[in-house]
């Protein structure tokens, strides 16, 4: 595709194509997203509120959303990350709760489940976590991952912090692969028997470094 992307930070207005383009991307082959709905026309259904729930009330006014767009405005990718140095206000985290209420129903207890086993593997000092890196399959290869991830490497220099993450086990290799200098911290499971996903640390890259090539997406 004989095109350019550039990543830039997602407004409002990016959120009806952010959540469309989420939802698709974790509709099938996620174990967390199979967790949350287990139910595929559920999940199809729910899963793009649930996002855009999260946009809204959490991560674009935290500036934790970046958008992948090609030369004509269309988001072609996503990131959603958190700064722990950056608090919720309890009017914020009031609003995306009801929200989320809305748009989960009786699966936000599994919500709640996810958002407990990522707390059990964030550390205590300085970091940038990232959550959700999805870009639309057609463009999987054609650079806007790899542009993404420069941009959350930009963000993690910049600000002195470590990079955490989280994947599933069948993504472990592209994750090596892509962060050579990550290591596996440890794992977890969501509930008693839930699906297992790993967490991944990444040190800030020394000043000048050039951020390693990434040449698909998923869960980071």
């Amino acid at each position: 595709m004989n095109t350019t992307i550039r990543v830039r930070a997602a407004t409002e207005a990016d959120i009806p194509a952010m959540a469309a383009l989420m939802g698709e991307t974790f509709q099938s082959g996620d174990v967390v997203g199979e967790f949350m709905f287990p139910d595929a026309e559920q999940r199809r259904v729910r899963q793009p509120r649930m996002f855009a729930a999260m946009m809204k009330h959490r991560y674009i006014p935290q500036a934790g959303a970046d958008v992948a767009v090609r030369d004509d405005g269309r988001i072609v990718g996503v990131t959603l990350y958190s700064r722990s140095w950056v608090k919720q206000s309890l009017l914020r985290k009031l609003k995306e709760n009801l929200a989320l209420l809305a748009a989960m129903r009786s699966q936000v207890v599994a919500g709640l489940m996810v958002e407990a086993a990522v707390a059990r593997g964030r550390p205590k000092w300085r970091h940038i976590y990232v959550m959700y890196f999805g870009v639309e399959k057609a463009w999987q290869g054609y650079g806007a991952a790899h542009a993404l991830v420069g941009r959350l490497r930009e963000h993690a220099n910049a600000e002195a912090a470590a990079m955490y993450g989280n994947c599933q086990k069948r993504l472990l290799p592209f994750y090596a692969d892509v962060f050579p200098e990550g290591v596996v911290t440890g794992t977890t499971t969501l509930g008693r028997r839930g699906p297992a996903f790993y967490f991944i640390y990444c040190e800030p890259a020394d000043e000048g470094a050039e951020p390693a090539a990434v040449r698909e997406a998923g869960r980071c």
